[in-house]
């Protein structure tokens, strides 16, 4: 579970990043996305576009760097599940609306794949909060605790974890490009 939760904090760590910049890079994208959801009042709309992205971003960079890993965790987990809730509600209201957890890349319409793909990244939190070690990160400068992986096998599993997202990427944008191209 040590080598899973590494895998899980690196991987989680790069998807809030990336979820964290898209968003700011585009907050008006972001902010109608939010509007269209419908749970938050003009009155909260533009602070909740402004501090989302940030705390993506913040909880990303964190669990990458493995500072706070628990905690970001912890956030990265409860902002999921928060997520994972409004898109339950607007499901089971028949709404479908625009994701805009990536940018323009997100797919189109919320949907019960969303809410699977949510519950597995809440399910990776869970794993990095619980057995997450002081390995390649920030925390092993006060932790006293001897991480029972080595920094080799800690990089390697970086290499790979990264090598396997980029894969999925790539993949996930040629299915697109295949579905969507004219006939």
């Amino acid at each position: 579970m040590v080598m899973a939760a590494l895998c899980a904090r690196f991987a989680l760590g790069a998807l809030f990043i990336a979820s964290g910049i898209v968003k700011l890079g585009d907050r008006a994208s972001f902010a109608e996305a939010v509007r269209a959801f419908g749970f938050i009042g003009n009155r909260y709309l533009r602070r909740i576009a402004f501090a989302v992205p940030i705390v993506e971003l913040g909880s990303g960079v964190a669990m990458a760097a493995g500072l706070f890993t628990a905690a970001a965790a912890v956030v990265v987990g409860t902002l999921t599940l928060i997520f994972t809730g409004v898109v339950v509600a607007l499901l089971a209201h028949g709404r479908a609306v625009p994701c805009n957890c990536f940018g323009s890349a997100s797919p189109p319409p919320v949907s019960w794949t969303t809410v699977a793909r949510n519950l597995l990244i809440a399910a990776a939190a869970t794993v990095v909060c619980r057995w997450s070690q002081p390995v390649l990160a920030v925390d092993q400068i006060w932790q006293r605790t001897a991480p029972t992986l080595s920094e080799s096998d800690a990089a390697a599993l970086l290499v790979a974890t990264t090598s396997a997202m980029l894969a999925a990427l790539i993949a996930h944008r040629l299915w697109r490009s295949t579905r969507v191209a004219p006939r």
